[in-house]
């Protein structure tokens, strides 16, 4: 299906949620039964949460959840394969600035 969600759950708990949308980061409105897996890294929960909250300006195919997850997620030096996010080859980055972003 094309369109899937990202979202970020800490420590496995539904509760404790970050997601991104056109009303901005907040916690994810139906974590239940998503399909989530871990990271590779040292976690640093903190770290994600600062950051998902830089994430501005959601746009459906240029800036959405599984963009703000991904960057996120490499700047706190943690990693989740490409091909594991829900709308792989079209998303997550590259973002502006980065190699291959406009």
């Amino acid at each position: 299906m094309p369109g899937q969600h990202c979202f970020v759950r800490f420590n496995g708990d539904n509760g404790d949620t970050m997601s991104f949308d056109p009303k901005g980061v907040h916690p994810d409105p139906k974590p239940d039964g998503a399909s989530c897996k871990p990271t590779k890294g040292d976690d640093d929960d903190d770290c994600v949460k600062r950051e998902m909250k830089k994430c501005k300006d959601y746009h459906y195919t240029k800036n959405n959840c599984c963009h703000c997850v991904e960057q996120a997620l490499k700047a706190c030096k943690l990693y989740y394969p490409p091909k594991d996010y829900p709308n792989w080859p079209i998303n997550p980055g590259p973002q502006p600035g980065e190699k291959g972003g406009k």
